[in-house]
């Protein structure tokens, strides 16, 4: 159903929860029905001295509004301009997010609750892709948790459709946070499509294990230090990327082999409280979503028929209301 402009008479906005660049979020109630929501209050966008709408809330609303799975974020309502120039969006309510599932060490993750974080976060990133979308900004603190412990990925302003960033179109490479960008990406890579994703897909797969991310970079060139070490360069052979010194950013580099990617986690358990090692199918999908070379990483729709995610296969996925929450 279609999100019009709400009367700000349809929502009440509470308390201050959080905050970030853009502006701050507030618990707020559905004033017909009771129910909790959240209401995302963006800052008033200046421009030639009126006030506007920052493009990032317009991305928002826009896939938002045309995107409905049982695994994003439900957009409910949007709130026009108020007298100090801020636009609103109101969102269902969620408890916490994944980043704060996988940062309490007192929350224990068993390989049934990865599996089942993976499916639905999967899932939704697949119906991104099938609906022409890139999400460009994966990572923990974009995936909410609904108070039924199902996953809602969030945070769609930095979203782009594909038919405006396909092969006749260039888009910026500064986009997904640093510890989930992909090689192409710190490469400088200007045309790309959903395997920018799915890298970032594997980054969040590892830390569900590592407790931790899995290629913590202080720097562009850190970051891509980081990958080579773990997985090898991209100009060796193994990577199968033939084109990579044609990317804008490229610079000369070691050929580096890769190593077996068990070595990411062996090296990781013990460096964060309640680090896991991936039994031996979901460490395959992990590797075919951390291939270095795009063309070679495995595509969501495809991943969900890994034998990862096979029915029957063990361990057998947790029921979301089973599944721990992090709360605010």
């Amino acid at each position: 159903m279609a999100v019009g402009a709400d009367s700000a008479d349809r929502f009440h906005v509470g308390e201050r929860i959080g905050e970030g660049t853009f502006g701050a979020v507030f618990r707020g109630t559905e004033v017909a029905t009771g129910r909790t929501v959240a209401v995302k209050r963006f800052h008033a966008h200046w421009m030639g001295g009126k006030a506007g709408i920052h493009f990032t809330a317009l991305r928002e609303v826009r896939h938002l509004n045309e995107l409905r799975h049982p695994n994003i974020v439900e957009l409910l309502g949007v709130i026009g301009r108020d007298a100090a120039g801020c636009f609103s969006l109101v969102f269902e309510w969620c408890v916490g997010d994944l980043e704060g599932v996988i940062r309490r060490a007192d929350i224990s993750l068993r390989a049934p609750d990865v599996k089942a974080y993976m499916a639905m976060l999967t899932s939704a990133v697949a119906f991104l892709h099938a609906n022409g979308v890139l999400h460009r900004d994966l990572k923990p603190a974009n995936v909410l948790v609904a108070p039924s412990g199902a996953l809602k990925l969030a945070d769609f302003g930095t979203a782009r459709a594909l038919e405006t960033a396909g092969d006749g179109g260039e888009m910026t490479p500064d986009i997904v946070t640093r510890w989930y960008q992909c090689p192409e990406l710190l490469l400088g890579a200007r045309r790309y499509g959903p395997p920018v994703d799915v890298w970032s897909l594997g980054c969040v797969f590892a830390e569900l294990h590592l407790r931790r991310a899995p290629f913590a970079g202080t720097s562009t060139a850190d970051q891509l230090v980081r990958i080579c070490a773990a997985l090898g360069s991209p100009t060796h052979e193994a990577a199968g990327w033939a084109d990579v010194s044609l990317l804008p950013d490229f610079v000369p580099m070691a050929k580096l082999p890769p190593a077996p990617l068990s070595q990411l986690f062996s090296t990781g358990v013990g460096s964060a409280a309640g680090a896991t090692v991936p039994a031996r199918e979901a460490l395959q999908l992990i590797g075919a979503m951390l291939s270095l070379a795009p063309a070679r990483r495995v595509a969501c729709a495809d991943a969900l028929q890994h034998a990862y995610f096979a029915p029957g296969s063990l361990p057998r996925a947790t029921d979301p209301a089973d599944l721990p929450l992090a709360r605010r």
